[in-house]
């Protein structure tokens, strides 16, 4: 019985491998989507194939799927963390999103996993160049300049958040008054793009509190110990700048269930760093008022049992519906001149869509303005038709005339009523 074991895993690891290298064929014939289906075959295969975790984290960020991108080349440094390629790609996924200062600790990951990483060091002296002066590790604390009225729908979240985060921190006195403890943490679960941060930023306006957001990409560390030191710091730091709101994005990297974890093969380190957090959760509920824990997730399932006891509720948010798209274009043209928009015809093409996505397409529509009048020298107002031309940029030909088609065809009375 054994053998067959043995012969079954040796013809899938050939299978994968076989999966693997015609990824790296379309990949090089710019075929992403076709390197992608193939990157994914080799993975059903091959649980632990490093490699094609890694060469479809890079397919998918040149197709601007960056969140996927990003868990795929997170996989592949949980499964080789010695690798010094996986915090290259990080590195030039951050980039992408302009998130500069992530970049160059990525780029130094790699390099400390490899010197003479050319590729990395090269990237890494272009970053500098860009950066206006040398970064502090820790980034200063700060109250953010825009509260709940920044934020278009949500209003069930914005609810729960103030209740569990501003009453708690403008009137502890009634929570005393009734016998009860206020809330130390909730956790928002929903896609990415959804407004997580946004509205871990706006809470924190809104109860007059200073906000960090913890990145899990700047607190796991390879080396052992490193990763609950770091943790340990930040809730240091937070317990001195209180009151604050301490954000951890993406806290399912490093809050993944324990037994999760050791099924897929994990470091034994990273149950040592969740056993760190929850000390320094449980350290919040003793200490005296004005430090609040907010936790973001788009894998909440994943998340260990005993970490989401911590938080006092989870808040789902979901993609926006038809009437929040209306109200989410409106809202990020408002200081764009533009004629008389159909927002209910571009909520309609649009459905699926997260706010950030709505809004990166309501940055383009501007930009081509900036460049039509950079190029022509003539001031111009967005249209209907050139946001909807902007939209069909992001399908496929198939997909889109799909779109355009059953918007063209539904009913007048019945979709502008």
């Amino acid at each position: 019985m054994r053998f067959f074991v043995d012969l079954r895993r040796r013809i899938e690891r050939k299978l994968a491998k076989r999966h693997y290298l015609k990824g790296n064929k379309l990949f090089e014939a710019d075929n992403l989507e076709g390197a992608i289906r193939e990157y994914t075959a080799a993975i059903s295969l091959e649980r632990d194939y490093a490699s094609a975790y890694l060469n479809r984290s890079l397919a998918r960020g040149r197709m601007n799927d960056i969140p996927n991108a990003k868990v795929d080349a997170q996989k592949a440094i949980r499964l080789e963390p010695n690798c010094w390629d996986a915090p290259y790609v990080l590195g030039v996924l951050a980039e992408y999103e302009e998130q500069l200062d992530d970049a160059k600790a990525w780029y130094e990951n790699s390099l400390k996993r490899n010197p003479e990483y050319a590729s990395a060091k090269e990237r890494y002296r272009l970053l500098l160049e860009r950066l206006p002066a040398p970064q502090t590790k820790h980034p200063a604390f700060g109250t953010p300049s825009f509260g709940f009225e920044a934020i278009v729908g949500l209003e069930r979240a914005k609810e729960k958040l103030y209740t569990n985060v501003v009453l708690c921190s403008k009137r502890p006195d009634l929570f005393a008054k009734y016998g009860t403890k206020p809330a130390r943490g909730v956790l928002l679960c929903g896609p990415p793009g959804v407004g997580k941060t946004t509205l871990a930023s706006a809470v924190a306006k809104e109860a007059g509190a200073n906000f960090k957001v913890a990145r899990i990409d700047r607190i796991v560390d390879m080396y052992a110990g490193n990763t609950e030191k770091n943790i340990h710091a930040i809730f240091e730091e937070a317990r001195g700048s209180r009151p604050c709101v301490l954000f951890i994005d993406e806290v399912d990297g490093l809050g993944l269930s324990r037994n999760l974890s050791r099924h897929e093969g994990d470091s034994p380190c990273m149950a040592l760093a969740v056993s760190q957090l929850l000390v320094e959760i449980d350290g919040v509920e003793e200490n005296p008022d004005g430090l609040f824990i907010i936790g973001a997730t788009n894998q909440p399932e994943d998340l260990d049992p005993a970490l989401k006891e911590r938080f006092a509720e989870e808040i789902h948010i979901d993609l926006p519906s038809h009437n929040e798209r209306k109200k989410l274009f409106e809202y990020f043209i408002r200081n764009t001149p533009h004629e008389v928009v159909d927002y209910e015809r571009l909520a309609g093409l649009t459905q699926g869509y997260s706010p950030r996505k709505i809004k990166q397409v309501c940055g383009r529509a501007t930009t081509f303005l900036v460049k039509n009048e950079y190029e022509k020298g003539v001031s111009g107002t967005l249209t209907t038709e050139e946001m909807i031309e902007i939209l069909g940029e992001d399908q496929t030909t198939e997909e889109w005339t799909r779109l355009v088609s059953a918007d063209t065809n539904r009913d007048s009375v019945q979709a502008y009523a």
